[in-house]
């Protein structure tokens, strides 16, 4: 490591005996991180004969069936603790091998939810482990092109949000999440603005939000970002005592960026 000076992160090896006490089935794989129940065996592992100097940090796994902005939050508290940083690997296949997760739209939301939450969190970096569709054998699953290198939805979020958080619209801060009817929302909150990120699963013109903490930030006309086409709509902000609602001319759906008028200004 002194001579390489490359960052070397400590993993777990997921076996039979980890799947049983976590109550998981086991599918006869080995998998590979550490969860959010693991973090006194890290500190124990950090701790022994010195080896906490050799380490930049512990890799985590986040399976497709946790609520990414859960976990991704989990883990950014876990570090904090333990003074240490974190490489996440999001799964994007199924715990079962046998179940396909073939689905462009649920793959859009939960890589834009991922990414989204990742660039709020300081010592979190993000791997998402499916680049190119699998579409044989176990785990079938999608990823962000196809089998011919097409552009698969994903791709266009990836792209899109990347764009936006390498602009002046940088996303930090507390992290605060939820769902609504038919979809999920997250929110980062910064001292003069809040960004909102929405993942409807089902075409919406309304949304009710129950974000409590942003209402002083985030209110009036605003624009909102089709992380898939790459449109940006007007949309009306209206703030309440339990969160805001949000009203756009056309029923949507998928991965959307809330832009609100008084963070343009």
């Amino acid at each position: 490591k002194s001579e390489t000076r490359l960052p070397i992160y400590l993993s777990k090896l997921r076996m039979k005996s980890d799947r049983v006490k976590d109550g998981e089935p086991y599918y006869h794989q080995i998998s590979h991180g550490f969860s959010v129940a693991d973090e006194d065996e890290i500190n124990t592992l950090l701790n022994y004969s010195g080896q906490r100097r050799l380490f930049e940090g512990a890799v985590f796994r986040i399976a497709r069936t946790e609520c990414v902005s859960k976990s991704l939050t989990e883990v950014e508290a876990i570090c904090e603790r333990l003074g240490v940083g974190a490489s996440v690997t999001m799964f994007m296949a199924d715990p079962n091998p046998a179940k396909h997760r073939c689905d462009d739209h649920d793959t859009a939301n939960r890589i834009a939810e991922s990414m989204f939450s990742a660039a709020s969190l300081g010592k979190v970096e993000l791997i998402v482990d499916t680049f190119i569709d699998l579409d044989r054998g176990h785990n079938v699953r999608n990823g962000v092109i196809d089998r011919l290198c097409n552009p698969r939805p994903a791709m266009f979020v990836v792209q899109n949000l990347i764009a936006i958080l390498n602009s002046e619209w940088e996303v930090s801060g507390p992290l605060s999440y939820g769902n609504f009817d038919n979809g999920r929302w997250v929110c980062a909150n910064q001292p003069e603005r809040s960004l909102v990120l929405i993942a409807a699963n089902a075409p919406k013109r309304r949304f009710e939000l129950s974000i409590k903490d942003c209402q002083q930030k985030i209110g009036g006309v605003g624009q909102v970002l089709n992380l898939v086409s790459g449109k940006i709509e007007p949309i009306s902000i209206i703030t309440s005592d339990t969160g805001i609602v949000l009203e756009s001319k056309e029923s949507t759906s998928g991965p959307l960026l809330i832009l609100s008028q008084r963070a343009w200004n």
